[in-house]
């Protein structure tokens, strides 16, 4: 985490715009995680899954259900960042479950090398990879920008900027935020 910015946005935090029950967010990014965490179980405009880049896609849990529409998708891989969330189709999708909970406290970091050789796998075999958790905000978007700060080398706020720009909703939490930007030292080092 690069002191005095923005974990999700990276602008200079002061005072005035930090906010105490985060001091890792700016007012802005802070709103929108509370505006995200009241909607509950709501579902977002986002049902579909998101293209973030030739053969990579990226959902929320109803986007995994439609085997027809996968297939036509050309998705043969499917990552699952979630616990309680059920393998819909092991007959016709390979699958890797991270069991993780969407908590600051939650440790993915130790799952980046596994999410990273099972996406590029994918793309070795020209299979296009779903990455999913409920929502498609979090957790399944952390590990997107976790796989594309290392296949693309690029910082946490490029990456970030990146998935943002093709799925809107994203937003990991502040604890996802503080690994991704760990996982950021280890990719320029790689």
């Amino acid at each position: 985490m690069e002191s005095g910015k923005c974990g999700v946005c990276g602008i200079l935090l002061t005072e005035i715009n930090m906010q105490k029950a985060n001091p890792y967010l700016c007012s802005k990014c802070f709103q929108m995680q509370i505006s995200l965490f009241k909607e509950g179980t709501k579902r977002l405009p986002y049902k579909e899954a998101s293209k973030i880049c030739e053969g990579l896609w990226l959902g929320e849990e109803a986007s995994a259900t439609d085997k027809v529409r996968l297939k036509a998708l050309g998705i043969g891989r499917i990552l699952i960042v979630g616990s309680y969330i059920e393998k819909l189709f092991p007959d016709d999708f390979a699958y890797l479950q991270i069991e993780i909970d969407d908590s600051p406290g939650s440790d993915l970091y130790s799952h980046f090398d596994e999410i990273f050789a099972f996406i590029n796998e994918g793309a070795k075999t020209k299979q296009g990879v779903l990455v999913h958790c409920v929502s498609g905000i979090s957790r399944s978007a952390s590990a997107v920008i976790s796989y594309l700060m290392r296949k693309k080398k690029l910082t946490y706020v490029e990456a970030f900027d990146f998935v943002r720009v093709r799925r809107g909703c994203i937003c990991p939490n502040s604890g996802f935020v503080a690994q991704l930007k760990k996982h950021q030292l280890d990719v320029m080092h790689i």
